[in-house]
């Protein structure tokens, strides 16, 4: 067997794997918050700040769910590879973010560089395909 045969399953788990990160730092967000606030900062703002990157983090997600499971992108290998890397790095710093209490200014660098061009070239393929309409990648 290639490597190749493995890309569908690894992309399951490590997107799977992001996932569950992000859902456990909903529950773990406010300590680290709570620990990173520094005089003068107000914990509301920081707050809206971080569940609002949350919030980004599950829509880049969901996006990256519905090309899967829909198949747009999911037999393109070289995105394929591109999404396990992206979320293969997003659950290990997500994971460390929450382990080792990082600031949670932290997060934003994480999510945007993480999830958002997993989510990018979700948006692109689904526009292709029924907006331009393009072939399947």
């Amino acid at each position: 067997m290639k490597v190749f045969d493995y890309l569908i399953g690894a992309r399951f788990f490590t997107t799977m794997g992001n996932c569950t990160a992000l859902l456990v730092l909903f529950d773990t967000i406010e300590n680290t918050v709570q620990k990173g606030l520094e005089d003068g900062e107000s914990e509301v703002q920081a707050m809206v700040s971080v569940n609002f990157s949350l919030a980004f983090g599950f829509v880049a997600i969901i996006f990256d769910f519905i090309g899967m499971f829909w198949g747009h992108t999911l037999f393109s290998p070289t995105i394929n590879v591109l999404q396990v890397f992206f979320h293969a790095a997003g659950g290990i710093f997500l994971s460390w973010l929450i382990t080792q209490n990082w600031h949670y200014e932290a997060l934003w660098p994480i999510i945007i560089c993480t999830n958002f061009p997993t989510a990018i070239i979700e948006i692109a393929v689904i526009l292709s395909i029924y907006i331009f309409k393009m072939s399947a990648l």
